[in-house]
């Protein structure tokens, strides 16, 4: 395992549907979360970072009482996606916690299932991907990566140019990972949860890209 994954501190991943911790865990893996088995669920991930040793821990609790001194991923949460977040929105706990010094990663929802052209205030305008792209196209590449990376499935969203953002890495030529600081913290976009998906997280190289993110 390579060495910059050992050394990662913690990640922390907030449950994405709040009553999750309240059904039973027949039920749980029937949900869009870390505890789903279903398709569309990311619990494949989430036992990825366990099977690593990487101490990995879920949550229930609002942004703003979370710990700071770790990561927290965010997948797929329709919640986050504010166009202007009014106060008391889980879009502006999220930015009082990053501000507070906070490094959040959030993967948007794809285009499909929820529209999210603006995270925590800042505006995150996305277009949708060609449907098929030859190969070295759907390569991801940027500094956060020690390669190219092959992201599936075709048809993945990436971000449009927004002013403020930093590209971490791009796919098709187009940035994919974006960041900004805010405050005295860090907001980390992903174009497009699919990758992590259980459906997906086995194919090409996404499961090397979560970990390069990690």
């Amino acid at each position: 395992m390579p060495t910059r994954v050992r050394i990662v501190a913690a990640v922390g991943f907030l449950v994405l549907v709040g009553v999750a911790l309240l059904r039973s865990d027949g039920e749980r893996t029937l949900t869009a979360t870390t505890f789903g088995a279903v398709p569309r669920g990311f619990g494949a991930l989430y036992a990825l970072l366990e099977e690593l040793d990487l101490p990995v821990a879920r949550s229930l609790r609002p942004a703003v009482e979370l710990d700071a001194a770790a990561p927290v991923w965010w997948l797929a949460a329709p919640a986050l996606c504010d166009a202007v977040a009014p106060a008391g929105s889980a879009a502006a706990s999220l930015r009082q916690w990053v501000e507070s010094g906070g490094v959040a990663v959030v993967a948007l929802p794809p285009p499909e299932a929820a529209v999210c052209s603006a995270v925590a205030g800042f505006a995150t305008p996305r277009t949708a991907a060609e449907p098929t792209l030859p190969a070295p196209q759907r390569r991801a590449e940027g500094r956060l990566l020690p390669g190219p990376r092959d992201l599936v499935p075709d048809g993945l969203a990436a971000f449009a140019a927004a002013d403020g953002w930093n590209v971490l890495a791009q796919r098709g030529g187009r940035p994919f990972v974006q960041e900004r600081r805010l405050g005295a913290g860090v907001l980390v976009l992903v174009a497009d949860a699919t990758v992590f998906s259980n459906r997906w997280l086995d194919r090409g190289d996404n499961a090397l890209f979560a970990l390069d993110l990690v």
